[in-house]
This record gives structure tokens, C-alpha cells and sequence, in this order.
């Protein structure tokens, strides 16, 4: 069964197609105009038999429609596994290895560049924890602009088995690709953060959903930037 509001917006656009409006569409189908406005709105389910009159009195085959969208959602699951499984990539061992020694580095990085007289109260470890829930927020709501806009320009993301993607406008089109088959994340939790005078080390897990559950660990270097802080590099893993 095709699932709202896939099913509405598909009804409105074989409608459209039939060049019909929705007076005239529920005069073939004897349903009320209310009722084809809310299903298209995707506000209701009809039942099984309400919704093949609606596809009858469009001439359109509603098993055709239901297998179609099969298809595509399972195409748009593989595509998401792919996007995220280290299992099918060759740089799995590669980046699984390479994941904790450039945490540990960039440790190193942050503690050795930290001056004796730099003050902690200056710049609080809530400073990055909050730039960081900015994250989910911004994601989930689909506001990809204000998303990148946590990115320096010149930033690199390296995604859970896939090449690096360089600069703010790239990655903030990975992340439109992702969040356009339907994933969402659920928390972002750090567990490590190191703060030197303009650089912050944060390490955190992640849990997002696309049907299931995924999980995963991130890796991410900020900049401190005219008194905000911004993403420079980040890298995830996803969990097996």
C-alpha cells in the first residue's frame, strides 16, 4: 500500500495530469470535495476501496502504481545502505583503523598548541556542545542552508565509506541528498571535547533512522572564527 502523503501527492498529480479538478474528480467517484482535499493533503488514509474509485475514475492502474512505488522505496533503502555500509566499501579496515589514531592526534594537536595563560572560562566546552546540537536541528527541519552555514568555507567531511567532500557547498549537497531519501537523525551525543584557543576537538555518537535504526561515532574539528565556532573537519563511522 502506497503511504501517505506519497499517496495524496500522487493522486493531486494524476489528477492534474487528467487536467481535472477536485469537484470534478469526486463527482466520478461520489466522494465530497473535502474529503479528496484532505487525502491529497495527505492529512488522511483512506480505505483500500475509496482509494481504487479515486484511481478508477482517474484511469489509472492501481497495482501498476502500488508495485511502482515498491520498486522505488526499495531502490531508495539500497541506495541508503550503500551510502552508509562500510561492509561493500574497500577503505572499511582503512578508515576504521585511521578513525581513533586522528582522535588521538588531534588530542595531541590541541593539547600541544594550547598556551599556559589561556583562559578555559573564556571559551566553555558548552560553546562547542551547543554549535553541535545546532546540527539535528537544522537537519531534520531541511534548513540545509543554515546547516552549512556551521561549515568553514574551505571544510572537509568525510562520510561514513565514501570519498572526502571539500568545501560548505558540497557537503551541504550530501547532506540534501541524504536527508531527501528520508533519513533523520534521533540524537547526537558528545562524549569528548578538548578546547585549545581557536581550535575544539569534539567525539560523539550519532543514531539516525531511515525504516531502521542506524548508528554510528563522529569526529569533528572546529575552528574558532570571529567569536563562533564552525566545523573545519568531520568524519563519521557507521557502526555494523
Amino acid at each position: 500500500m502506497i503511504q501517505q502523503p506519497t499517496l495524496g501527492k500522487k493522486i493531486a498529480e494524476f489528477r492534474k495530469a487528467k487536467g481535472l479538478t477536485q469537484e470534478e474528480l469526486v463527482e466520478k467517484c461520489n466522494l465530497n470535495v473535502r474529503t479528496l482535499q484532505r487525502i491529497e493533503a495527505g492529512e488522511v488514509t483512506p480505505r483500500t476501496s475509496t482509494i481504487k474509485l479515486i484511481f478508477e475514475a482517474l484511469e489509472i492502474d492501481f497495482d501498476a502504481v502500488v508495485q511502482e512505488e515498491k520498486v522505488a522505496s526499495k531502490s531508495s533503502e539500497f541506495s541508503f545502505r550503500e551510502l552508509l555500509n562500510f561492509k561493500t566499501n574497500p577503505m572499511k579496515k582503512l578508515l576504521i583503523f585511521f578513525f581513533p589514531l586522528l582522535s588521538i592526534a588531534l588530542m595531541f594537536i590541541v593539547i600541544a598548541t594550547r598556551q599556559r595563560t589561556f583562559d578555559d572560562s573564556n571559551v566553555q566546552r558548552s560553546d562547542i556542545t551547543k554549535a553541535s546540537s545546532l546540527f539535528i536541528k537544522y537537519f531534520n527541519s531541511g534548513q540545509m542552508d543554515s546547516l552549512g552555514i556551521l561549515f568553514t568555507k574551505e571544510a572537509t567531511f568525510l562520510p561514513a565509506g565514501e570519498a572526502p567532500i571539500h568545501g560548505r557547498s558540497d557537503i551541504v549537497d550530501y547532506y540534501q541528498s541524504v536527508y531527501d531519501i528520508g533519513f533523520r537523525m534521533v540524537t547526537d551525543r558528545p562524549n569528548f571535547v578538548v578546547v585549545s584557543d581557536s581550535i575544539a576537538i569534539e567525539r560523539g555518537t550519532w543514531e539516525g533512522t531511515n525504516n531502521e535504526t542506524f548508528t554510528g561515532n563522529y569526529l569533528t574539528q572546529w575552528r574558532l572564527q570571529n567569536g563562533s565556532w564552525f566545523m573545519e573537519n568531520h568524519m563519521t563511522h557507521t557502526e555494523e
